[in-house]
């Protein structure tokens, strides 16, 4: 994964900074190890906290060997990419402990946030990047604003201690984090009810 300069040029104008410039880059410079330093964890924090369906991801898990004190019959493990389990295909019980899913479904197939965490035999083929441990993101609009506001409040914060600032980012941000948290409710809601969805009707495929 690389830094979305304009993500981050986005969240310095924000908080009322200078856009970054290819010297900042170069240099190394303090604003630029702020954005390295912090990028990332919004990220990752991000995705970990709040169902955004646009990285929903759905596969069919291996099970672990592994000892299974749990009453489940089944334990298997996480993808590697996994930020937030949602459910299980078949809408079995599960319970996450660390990296494993304990479960009684014999043919797991989870729904869950991912946050483009690569596997480990994938990392060395990479070229040299940000991040080269994840791969990268395509954000909706939606995720997108949240999380240049995010960012920005962390700049903010960090550059000028200015707290009314920050506090008016990242309360913007959490009006995009709770909007999504209604979409998905209702989304839920309408699958309880039967609603087909739009790409249903269209003859498309929402699962990938």
């Amino acid at each position: 994964m690389n830094i979305n300069k304009d993500i981050v040029n986005r969240a310095l104008e924000a908080a009322g900074q200078e856009r970054l410039s290819d010297e900042d880059i170069e240099k190394n410079s303090a604003r630029w190890r702020l954005i390295k330093d912090n990028y990332l964890s919004v990220i990752l924090t991000t995705l970990a906290k709040t169902t955004w369906t646009s990285q929903l991801k759905r596969e069919k898990l291996k099970e672990a060997e592994k000892d299974n004190f749990t009453g489940y019959d089944y334990v298997y493990h996480l993808p590697v990419d996994c930020a937030k389990p949602e459910e299980l295909q078949d809408e079995a019980e599960y319970n996450v402990e660390g990296k494993y899913l304990y479960t009684n479904s014999p043919m797991a197939v989870l729904c869950y946030v991912s946050n483009g965490r690569r596997k480990p035999e994938e990392i060395s083929e990479v070229k040299e990047e940000d991040y080269p441990e994840y791969e990268d993101i395509e954000f909706d609009p939606s995720l997108s604003e949240y999380i240049e506001l995010q960012l920005a409040a962390k700049i903010a914060l960090k550059i000028t201690g200015n707290m009314q600032t920050f506090g008016l980012l990242y309360n913007q941000a959490m009006v995009i984090e709770n909007n999504a948290r209604k979409a998905t409710l209702e989304h839920a809601h309408s699958k309880e009810k039967g609603a087909a969805w739009w790409g249903d009707q269209m003859g498309l495929s929402v699962e990938g």
